[in-house]
């Protein structure tokens, strides 16, 4: 018996969800290859952890920059790896793969996706939008006539869609995510403090005191970098009203992705989501106050959906399970639609 999987390839994260077995894999999106041997060391945490601290003959990288693959050999490797672990040591097979994709891709880079997941080990590869799958994640009712909206926050993009009738109506897809957000602050800090900061030390300050709306009560957190003027260490103190101010250009960037699917929908469909709000999935929802600033932006309530990193890929699982939710029209490429990416 051919195994179906279904994987979730994201700029950060990748999931894999095994049918009759639920979600058995989930791994950072990263690879480090020693550049000698030309051989793969290390993939997910284990390659995420050596970024920027590998020696010399070692390359640890994302395979994955704004949704989509900016390392076709490092992502085959990745995804050999966890289709593997999937499938286990003793399946000879190869499996038939569903894939999500965001809508606002190019045809090469969806070509490239699908390419990957062949050259990776997959039989049939059958890509669904990812933001359709997260709707089913998030158990959004949109098999009615009326409308909903779902905004779906990745690291390397935002995708905002309005779907009904078992139909995506309307969708817009900007490059913009939680990446964006994090790399906002480390110009900041250089600025403001004349301090070099890596990646993971913005994406801390990021999680720990980051917040689209100044917090209630203002909080404060220690960080050490490289002083630009010394070369030597150095520590200072960070406040939330700061980072709040750091990162508030790219939250604005977001935002406008739903402002410019709502001025794209039409009338009667608006009613409809004024009157049952927009739902935020994905990692880039967890950031604080990122609902309450869409809230008050658009006039419209914002909900997070529950387990909002897993919605993707708990609507392919769905798809996976149940024939009926996989032959939707959601589920499959659109033509060019309203408010459809350019």
């Amino acid at each position: 018996m051919v195994k179906e999987i279904a994987i979730d390839m994201g700029t950060t994260t990748t999931r894999v969800y095994a049918k009759d077995k639920g979600l058995v894999v989930v791994e950072s999106t990263a690879v480090a290859v020693d550049t000698r041997k030309d051989e793969v060391i290390a993939v997910g945490k284990d390659a995420k952890e050596m970024i920027g601290r590998e020696p010399e003959n070692v390359k640890a990288l994302t395979p994955m920059e704004e949704g989509v693959i900016s390392d076709f050999d490092a992502a085959c490797h990745l995804l050999r790896q966890l289709i593997k672990q999937t499938i286990g040591q003793t399946y000879f097979g190869r499996p038939v793969v569903k894939l999500s994709f965001p809508l606002g891709i190019t045809e090469v880079e969806e070509m490239a996706l699908r390419e990957v997941a062949g050259a990776a080990g997959g039989k049939k590869i059958e890509i669904i939008p990812a933001i359709s799958a997260a709707a089913v994640g998030a158990a959004l009712p949109f098999t009615g006539t009326t409308g909903c909206m779902i905004v779906d926050i990745g690291g390397g993009h935002t995708e905002a869609a309005v779907l009904a009738m078992k139909s995506i109506i309307t969708n817009k897809m900007e490059r913009v995510g939680g990446n964006t957000v994090t790399a906002a602050i480390i110009p900041y800090i250089k600025r403001e403090y004349g301090m070099l900061i890596g990646e993971n030390t913005a994406e801390m300050i990021k999680i720990n005191i980051g917040s689209a709306i100044p917090k209630v009560q203002e909080e404060f957190l220690d960080i050490s970098g490289r002083d630009l003027h010394t070369g030597l260490p150095k520590t200072v103190t960070v406040s939330s009203t700061e980072i709040t101010e750091a990162i508030s250009d790219a939250v604005s960037q977001i935002i406008d992705v739903i402002k410019e699917t709502l001025d794209a929908t039409k009338p009667a469909l608006i009613s409809d989501i004024v009157a049952e709000g927009i739902t935020l999935v994905g990692a880039g929802a967890l950031l604080d106050g990122l609902d309450k600033k869409i809230a008050l932006d658009t006039g419209i309530s914002v909900t997070i959906a529950d387990s909002p990193v897993e919605c993707v890929i708990a609507g392919l699982g769905r798809c996976l399970a149940n024939e009926a939710t996989r032959k939707m029209p959601a589920m499959y490429k659109p033509r060019r639609i309203q408010g459809d990416w350019n």
